[in-house]
């Protein structure tokens, strides 16, 4: 009798606390957990990247899998920028995505500026225009 008590409270505790997890994901976004949280930031850049860069443009990022799976754009990995600039941006890119999951390297394009024409509120994540002084712009 005591274990049956025991698992029913068990049960109960257990359901309780799920179901507080649960209600906590359709709640107001600033009580939803930061997981969550951080994937709609990340989500939100993805969906401005679809609206405001062309679908011929190519774009560098850390993470090219995942880019390209949210936006459907061409992506390469930006191996050492830096250092081989002239190889990577040969496919002709345009734009270095930073997304959440990479240690970031330092950046500087040699010979050139660079514009950041998206920039996420809490994980820094951005979009870079490598070359702000081109004709066709961002949307």
């Amino acid at each position: 009798m005591t274990a049956g008590i025991v698992g029913w409270c068990a049960v109960a505790i257990n359901t309780l606390s799920n179901g507080e997890y649960i209600l906590s994901l359709h709640g107001p976004p600033g009580d939803r957990p930061g997981r969550l949280r951080n994937f709609d930031e990340v989500e939100a850049m993805f969906k401005w990247i679809r609206e405001n860069i062309p679908k011929e443009e190519v774009i560098a990022t850390f993470n090219p899998a995942l880019v390209h799976l949210y936006t459907g754009h061409k992506t390469i990995f930006p191996d050492h920028p830096t250092d081989n600039w002239g190889e990577w941006a040969r496919p002709g890119v345009r734009y270095l995505v930073f997304t959440p999951w990479h240690r970031e390297p330092a950046f500087s394009r040699p010979g050139g500026t660079y514009q950041i024409v998206y920039q996420s509120r809490n994980q820094n994540l951005r979009v870079v225009d490598l070359d702000p002084k081109r004709v066709e712009t961002v949307k």
